[in-house]
């Protein structure tokens, strides 16, 4: 049975995605490839993912105009898996662990979903229950995110939400922002000459068709721990915490750590350790000012003479 990791980047995920090839090296190389798919990645990025072990650069084609807004190249992505098992991460994600239970879930059940903590109803437009026969009745439960995923394409749960979901976001239906976000989040390759405001409060493109077929599919889906499986706080956030969505606020810890073919080795782990060396001083800057020192001891001086 073929099992495959799967994720993309532009540019501005490009090392990000990088970080998380090297959380798989690191502690789940388990996988029969890494697929991770160039939407815009810088030429050195691209470059250090070819190398790494392992991982296949494929790109998207321009299946519809709109293919690259609305998160619409990954339905793609999912819908065209050549593998038996996908078990889909978002760039900014980092593999704390073992995935042993995640692929145990996607052989038992068919997929492996986490809750994203939020409710189905906060994220699907009110014309879009009828237009897709959901039954409103469902939208109380928990909408599962679109970042951390993953399924058995021979299972029926393949064409009863994954082949609708990319046929809706082909469509156009994963277009679109709330009201309010269109400024914040129509920014890089989400960018549309003119938003389309959906009327509901958190408006998640390819996320909220996705949960929109599961539940059209499943009245009760098993819907994983947020903190266990897709902690956004820390890699802290629950004592056996699989994956870490740290999005671009993680430290680059497992830059250095990527496997590279032996061509690219010393260059590739030489830049790996300097770039996580470089993201921590700027994160930093604060142990390196003298200032934060002389305010402390003026805080601790103050302290003694208090107590004193």
């Amino acid at each position: 049975m073929t099992v495959v990791l799967a994720s993309a980047a532009d540019e501005r995920y490009g090392d990000w995605l990088l970080n998380l090839v090297g959380s798989v090296h690191a502690n789940a190389n388990v996988f029969d490839r890494i697929e991770v798919y160039d939407l815009g990645l810088g030429r050195m990025q691209r470059r250090r993912l070819a190398a790494a072990r392992g991982v296949e650069l494929l790109t998207v084609p321009s299946f519809v105009p709109h293919w690259r807004q609305g998160f619409t190249w990954k339905t793609w992505i999912w819908r065209h898996a050549e593998t038996e098992t996908l078990l889909w991460l978002d760039a900014g994600v980092s593999v704390l662990r073992r995935v042993d239970d995640p692929l145990e879930q996607i052989a038992q059940r068919g997929y492996f979903a986490v809750s994203s903590g939020h409710k189905v109803v906060d994220i699907v437009p009110s014309d879009y229950y009828a237009r897709f026969d959901l039954d409103p009745a469902r939208a109380t439960g928990e909408a599962i995110a679109a970042g951390i995923f993953g399924f058995r394409t021979s299972h029926p749960f393949f064409d009863e939400v994954i082949v609708p979901t990319y046929d809706a976001a082909a469509a156009g239906f994963s277009l679109g922002f709330s009201a309010g976000e269109a400024e914040k989040l129509a920014i890089g390759i989400q960018k549309l000459e003119q938003p389309i405001v959906r009327d509901c409060r958190l408006f998640r493109h390819d996320q909220t068709l996705l949960n929109i077929f599961l539940y059209r599919a499943r009245e009760s889906p098993y819907v994983n721990d947020v903190y266990q499986y897709g902690g956004w706080m820390s890699r802290h956030d629950h004592p056996e915490q699989v994956f870490w969505s740290h999005r671009r606020r993680g430290d680059f810890a497992y830059v250095p750590r990527v496997r590279y073919r032996w061509s690219y080795a010393l260059q590739g782990r030489t830049w790996g350790v300097w770039h996580r060396a470089r993201w921590w001083r700027m994160n930093h800057r604060w142990l390196l000012d003298p200032q934060t020192y002389i305010r402390w001891s003026g805080r601790m001086l103050a302290r003694a003479l208090r107590l004193g």
